[in-house]
């Protein structure tokens, strides 16, 4: 098994190469895109964040296949070729001399005279590039390229934030992907272009890695990032070729994975751990991934990154290499992923082929269909059936980051079709990260598989809560009222029954209304007999309905879902909604509803779902 693994790897190493080749050939004969300030203000004037990004990463895409052939140059010729040198230094140049390094979106041009040195994710990368080939490449780029390299990533970005207050912005004390991808590229910066003064140096550092210690804290006690797979991959690619980085310029007396440091202590029981071994639970048998808040269902991982965790921590398995990132898959063309997929993989590999040699290697075993992963303390729970149908819930909080109000929200899918979905990230214009964040469809309530109560959904922020989870052989529990405005509920439990050979699904929703006293009337039975509760499941089927049956069928794939008719005040009805995805691209979005009827103050509603083979007989019941 091992060795069709390491074959495959290397498949993925000679595909990244010729990649690199290709790309580089393609932009030798093209200019960099030109930014301007007409794109510049479309943010500010618009909210539209597309239009300028897309030229901006386009020029970050010429810096970093241009900074990937050089590494392969020195790698096999000791040198750079004419050809590559030139170009390089001309798109060095034309970043140096960018007006700012930071986004847009980003940036506050009315209030901060200073806005052009802005420290954001992208600033702080595109100066950890730029350092990382400058120290690489100093006797090839000459003195003056790395000149001009070093006082730019002072002035934009060391200066501003060193000579900072505690803390920098919002992002140096944040427990997500910012403090990772900032802290994780200053520090870089820093190792690269700062090792003159050795004390000053050791200053800075312990100031990147105090801000680390944050960053690792945002992670729940089971190692999830409650940010989203791709939030995860994206944070611990910086963080890891830091603490790389660092570990190697003291000699290994300081590691940020394994040793001890800050609140962290090294054993069998550190959290950093599980950490690692998060990413590939977010794997459903067919490929597809868990898309809570800003997620992507079709989510890849970083070979690079997913082999430097498997060196430090044996236990990581790697997901399927059919899920790997290939080169255009980040439309960031971000460096340092693209360096840790070249460099770390050929460790890997060459690691990985001397154990072999010797007897010792033991082939990685993914984890099998016909479990439940349970993370209790993030609240979210990963079934795989036997036969393929993948299952996940949520519990925590909606006060998470990239928060969508999604408590009791689960998705269903099969063979590569998400039958009940969850939409992950819409696309990011100022109204999504503004006070009107909710108002946006995919991060609403309402796009999410979760009750609506007399027609209101879940509320944002952290006292917004999942006041019970319980998880266990095959049945989850939540209690979900505390989602709700106060008053609009006494109880909401939820109960999920995944069976992990058939992959069946079963949902019961027992509801407990508010009563009311007054002194007229004494206790009414409840206080919104009037009012509604609706369940609400999501899809991007379109949904066939029969009586209390609904069928979602896609790509050869079939599932039936059957109600309760007895807790049904109302017939099945389909709300048709649209929903811009992370790319801008418009979406259909079904909304599956209906009415749950109401007894003396309390309500039941149950339904199950399953995948239906023509060879089967129908397998749920329509009683």
């Amino acid at each position: 098994m091992m060795m069709n693994l390491r074959l495959t790897m290397q498949d993925f190493l000679d595909t990244l190469k010729k990649d690199i080749r290709e790309q580089a050939e393609i932009l030798k004969q093209r200019e960099m895109p030109a930014l301007t300030e007409d794109l510049f203000a479309l943010f500010e004037n618009t909210g539209n964040r597309i239009r300028y990004e897309s030229v901006y990463f386009e020029r970050r895409k010429f810096l970093s296949v241009y900074g990937m052939i050089s590494y392969l140059e020195k790698q096999e010729y000791g040198t750079l070729s004419a050809g590559t040198k030139e170009k390089l230094i001309q798109i060095i140049k034309g970043i140096c001399r960018e007006e700012c390094w930071a986004l847009p979106a980003h940036v506050n041009r009315s209030e901060n005279p200073r806005w052009s040195v802005t420290v954001d994710l992208f600033a702080a990368e595109t100066a950890q590039t730029l350092a990382d080939l400058a120290d690489h490449l100093r006797a090839d780029i000459g003195e003056d390229v790395y000149g001009e390299i070093a006082e730019n990533a002072d002035h934009r970005v060391l200066q501003p934030f060193f000579d900072s207050p505690v803390p920098y912005g919002q992002w140096e004390h944040a427990d997500h992907n910012w403090n990772a991808v900032c802290a994780g590229s200053i520090g870089s910066v820093c190792l690269h272009l700062k090792r003159e003064d050795a004390k000053e140096l050791e200053k800075k550092l312990k100031r990147i890695c105090q801000a680390l210690t944050h960053y690792i804290a945002g992670f729940s006690e089971d190692g999830a990032c409650l940010e989203g797979l791709g939030y995860y991959t994206y944070g611990m690619n910086y963080f890891v070729h830091f603490a790389g980085e660092l570990y190697q310029y003291t000699g290994g007396k300081q590691d940020l994975l394994k040793g001890e440091w800050g609140p962290f202590t090294a054993g069998g029981n550190d959290k950093r751990r599980r950490i690692a071994s998060f990413q590939n639970k977010c794997f459903f048998p067919d490929g597809r991934t868990v898309s809570f808040s800003d997620g992507n269902s079709h989510d890849t991982f970083r070979v690079g990154l997913s082999c430097a965790l498997a060196l430090y921590f044996p236990e990581v398995s790697l997901p399927d290499m059919s899920r790997a990132a290939a080169f255009g898959d980040d439309h960031c063309f971000r460096f340092v992923p693209l360096k840790m997929d070249l460099l770390v993989t050929e460790k890997y590999l060459k690691e990985k082929k001397a154990e072999e040699s010797n007897g010792s290697l033991h082939g990685k075993v993914q984890r099998p269909a016909g479990t439940l992963v349970v993370l209790e303390d993030a609240g979210w729970c990963i079934g795989k059936a036997e036969n393929g149908v993948g299952f996940a819930c949520k519990g925590g909080h909606n006060g998470e980051p990239h928060n969508h109000n999604d408590i009791g929200h689960f998705i269903y899918e099969a063979g590569g079709v998400f039958l009940l979905t969850d939409l992950g990230a819409g696309e990011y214009t100022k109204e999504y990260f503004s006070q009107d964040r909710y108002r946006v469809f995919c991060n609403h309530s309402d796009s999410h598989s979760v009750p609506v109560i007399n027609g209101k959904g879940q509320e944002a922020g952290v006292e917004y809560a999942c006041r019970q989870f319980e998880a266990n052989s095959g049945e989850v529990r939540l209690e979900l009222a505390g989602a709700y405005a106060e008053g609009l509920l006494d109880s909401l439990k939820r109960t999920f029954s995944f069976d992990p050979k058939s992959g069946e699904l079963s949902v019961e929703d027992a509801f407990r209304l508010p009563s009311v006293r007054t002194e007229e009337e004494g206790l009414t039975d409840n206080g919104i007999q009037d009012d509604t509760l609706t369940e609400n499941l999501v899809t991007q089927i379109p949904p066939q309905i029969k009586d209390n049956t609904v069928i979602l069928e896609h790509n050869g794939v079939k599932a039936i879902l059957v109600t309760d008719r007895s807790g049904m005040d109302s017939d099945i009805s389909v709300v048709v909604k649209q929903h811009s995805n992370h790319s801008g691209i418009q979406e259909a979005v079904y909304q599956i509803r209906w009415q749950v009827k109401k007894q003396a103050g309390y309500a039941a509603s149950r339904w199950k779902i399953n995948v239906y083979h023509e060879q089967d007989r129908f397998p749920l019941s329509q009683e």
